[in-house]
């Protein structure tokens, strides 16, 4: 499980039951919990998302090549890439 994963089932309160030899096969959550731990995830990914389109728009301003679409197509993108920015950049302008 990835850290920041672990970290926002944690928060909620998760319970890691233990199996055979001290393995681990799943989280458990509450109901509850588990509506949190979603809102928690959905929370996370629009803010890496709106990282990710504001750094794009600052890189076109930077660049003097503002226009809604070049801005529009790289934040899709990127959006669609989220965890491999460089790739989905490239991608684009080979593209």
């Amino acid at each position: 499980m990835k850290e920041k994963t672990k970290e926002l089932a944690d928060s909620v309160g998760a319970v890691y039951p233990t199996l055979f030899l001290g393995r681990h096969d799943g989280v458990l959550f509450t109901e509850t919990e588990l509506e949190t731990f979603v809102a928690l995830v959905a929370a996370a990914e629009r803010e890496a998302c709106e990282t990710a389109v504001e750094d794009i728009a600052r890189k076109y301003q930077q660049a003097h090549e503002v226009s809604a679409e070049n801005v529009a197509d790289a934040c899709a993108y990127a959006i669609r890439a989220r965890g491999n920015l460089e790739a989905a950049l490239k991608e684009r302008n080979n593209g």
